[in-house]
């Protein structure tokens, strides 16, 4: 199993954090130039094809971990074992999907140093105030035996492709959801933690998950115009008219039915399927393509 340690060349750069897991850049150390080793450079008279000392490119990633984040567990009660955590995501998750479709998960061996050393650069970031207020005090686990590699799904200012991400959340009316319901599960739900909390801005934008699946691509276009993100409106109309009837979105919705056709009110919820649904009830969907927004370059992944 591999073993990503923080030697001089390697570090990990904060990128965000939710409730159970941290992510990770794997950034290389660029070497600091050195005027005074250029002009020793140039006083010592090598041969024309050897570079400069501030020419010479940093060192790349081992191959493992190229284009590869890292997902670290916290310390939370809450949390199973990420060893644990990969052989559900590989036992029940991934054999319902193509291959394709999945963002690629690995593991590895994080050394107890890399955790300690993860664990007080949050504790930086809490002094500097560079850290969400509502994760202060949460760290990682400095016990845990393994870490996970994911396909890197960001984008660079610079690069030729865009992404975007979402999480579609319940794409079908919960089974115990009352008849002549008006909301579906996600937006009673919203609305309810609303009502509860007078800080939440009444009028911020929320997308209806059914309208996600729904025939009508006007619905479509709505979800995805209230989805918070930095793109732009004509974005929107490109992301809706390809996420119209898209075969993973009606899939993952067959899922979400088939593998709980009775709801939470009325089965096992330590049934693997009870779980598995929950899952796909909670799991992000990565949308990524070329900047023209070709329709025949995207690809989505969960």
């Amino acid at each position: 199993m591999l073993t990503l340690d923080l030697d001089p060349e390697i570090q990990l750069e904060y990128l965000a954090e939710g409730a159970a897991n941290v992510v990770y850049r794997i950034r290389t150390r660029a070497p600091c130039p050195s005027t005074a080793a250029d002009a020793h450079f140039e006083s010592d008279g090598y041969s024309a094809t050897t570079p400069s000392p501030t020419e010479i490119e940093p060192p790349s990633l081992p191959s493992p971990f190229e284009g590869k984040l890292v997902r670290l567990r916290k310390n939370l009660s809450s949390t199973v074992p990420v060893a644990e955590s990969y052989r559900y995501f590989e036992d029940l998750i991934a054999p319902l999907f193509p291959k394709e479709n999945l963002v690629e998960q690995i593991i590895f061996h994080p050394t107890p140093a890399s955790l300690r050393d993860c664990n007080a650069k949050l504790r930086q970031m809490e002094k500097s105030g560079t850290r969400p207020k509502k994760r202060y005090g949460l760290y990682l686990a400095e016990d845990e035996e393994h870490g996970c590699l994911v396909t890197d799904m960001t984008c660079d200012s610079d690069s030729e492709y865009e992404s975007f991400e979402f999480k579609p959340k319940w794409l079908a009316q919960s089974p115990n959801a009352p008849l002549g319901s008006q909301r579906c599960r996600t937006c009673a739900l919203r609305a309810m933690r609303r009502a509860r909390a007078s800080s939440i801005n009444e009028h911020s934008p929320d997308f209806c998950p059914l309208d996600l699946v729904s025939t009508d691509k006007f619905r479509v276009e709505k979800a995805v115009s209230s989805m918070p993100k930095d793109n732009s409106s004509g974005f929107d109309h490109w992301t809706a008219q390809f996420l119209h009837m898209n075969p993973l979105l009606m899939s993952l919705r067959e899922l979400q039915v088939g593998l709980d056709p009775d709801g939470v009110l009325q089965t096992d919820v330590k049934a693997p399927k009870f779980i598995a649904a929950m899952t796909l009830r909670d799991c992000t969907l990565f949308l990524k393509c070329i900047n023209d927004r070709h329709p025949a370059d995207p690809q989505t992944w969960i």
